[in-house]
């Protein structure tokens, strides 16, 4: 089960590496938190986000390249246009050394959301935003 996990892992970053904007997605898989301490790398399941229930995988290192492993995320699903979150209760673990998985984010509308994650890791806390595009 182990091994069908990361075969998992791989190919979905294999994906995200491959990316290509589109007019619903991010540019690009790669965020840098807001005071440069970790740089994310991620994919969406589904590719493109919709209201309901989406997962997001997140690789998470250092800008150095060193993996983050053990990390603790707090994770918010914002909507800056409205000025609201959501009901979702994202919950987070680790799937493979420096390898999140936050699944239970739920969007109840479409339009331009946030997920911010506050990572906090060895005596460090920054924040990662990802925009997404919810259809």
């Amino acid at each position: 089960m182990r091994h069908l996990t990361s075969l998992m892992i791989v190919f979905l970053f294999t994906l995200a590496a491959c990316y290509r904007e589109t007019s619903s997605g991010p540019t690009d898989p790669i965020v840098h938190s807001d005071h440069n301490q970790f740089v994310g790398m991620f994919a969406l399941i589904p590719e493109d986000p919709v209201v309901g229930a989406n997962t997001i995988m997140l690789e998470l290192t250092t800008p150095a390249g060193r993996v983050v492993s053990g990390a603790e995320l707090d994770v918010v699903e914002w909507m800056p246009a409205m000025g609201h979150g959501s009901n979702g209760s994202p919950n987070t673990r680790e799937s493979t050394e420096g390898t999140y998985s936050i699944a239970g984010l739920v969007y109840s509308m479409p339009g331009t959301w946030e997920v911010q994650i506050t990572a906090h890791w060895d005596h460090i806390s920054d924040r990662l935003v990802i925009p997404l595009e919810v259809h």
